[in-house]
């Protein structure tokens, strides 16, 4: 029994050693957000949202455009629309139209779950499970 409790606690600490630090696990599901994202931006009927999409990169755990100025603007009004410019889609969506739902979709959630499920693989890895 002593055996048992002092693998769990061995397991456990390697697992909370991992947690310590999920910047691995949020880069992960921010890349599977922005290739959602690019998909869902290329079925948008305006032609800034594919270009706008195609302008993002992940850099650490967020999704950002690859060059402020216009093009951020750009990316913002795609996103989230216009009522005043009307190459953007209308009506004005504070909830977005293909980034910010994409962090919902199950291709996303998958792939953080499965980073999720190969970091306790790691931290297991060696215990003889």
């Amino acid at each position: 029994m002593a055996n048992d409790l002092e693998y769990g606690q061995r397991v456990l600490r390697r697992i909370a050693g991992e947690l310590e630090n999920p910047e691995k696990l949020e880069h992960a599901f921010a890349e599977a957000v922005l290739q959602q994202a690019v998909a869902k931006a290329a079925g948008r009927p305006t032609p800034q949202a594919p270009m706008a999409a195609g302008n993002l990169r992940v850099q650490g755990s967020e999704i950002l455009p690859s060059a402020g100025g216009p093009p951020e603007d750009v990316a913002y009004s795609a996103e989230f629309g216009s009522d005043i410019y009307l190459q953007f889609h209308r009506p004005k969506n504070r909830s977005g139209y293909w980034l910010m739902p994409s962090a919902e979709a199950p291709s996303a959630l998958k792939a953080g779950d499965d980073a999720l499920e190969d970091l306790l693989q790691r931290a297991i890895r060696g215990f003889g499970l």
